[in-house]
């Protein structure tokens, strides 16, 4: 019974953001003002998948077509998980880094 009342602020805060999902990602979006911005540090590292990853997050951003942004954005999640499960990727900061900001893009904060 303890621990339920440690989990259930976690919940309480949780579900409002899975609730917003949708509208935190166009606010992410237009805050950007739709321009990739580079990383502001050396990312080195990966191969061409990583670039690849690098692509389609711009792309996503980029875009005006609701539909091409989802599908570029779930392309470089694509591309990038599988660089990083099996084709050694994983210790690359590069790919890690894109990956991170392809969720957030997509409102994917947890």
């Amino acid at each position: 019974m303890k621990r339920l009342w440690m989990v259930l602020p976690c919940f309480a805060l949780a579900m409002p953001l899975a609730a917003q999902q949708n509208g935190v990602t166009s606010r992410v979006a237009a805050s950007l003002d739709a321009k990739f911005i580079e990383a502001s540090c050396q990312l080195k590292g990966g191969d061409f998948r990583t670039s690849s990853g690098k692509t389609y997050l711009k792309t996503g951003i980029e875009t005006s077509v609701p539909e091409n942004r989802i599908a570029a954005l779930n392309n470089g999640k694509r591309v990038l998980l599988d660089a990083i499960q099996n084709n050694g990727a994983s210790n690359s900061p590069a790919a890690w880094y894109w990956l991170g900001r392809i969720y957030l893009q997509q409102a994917d904060l947890a």
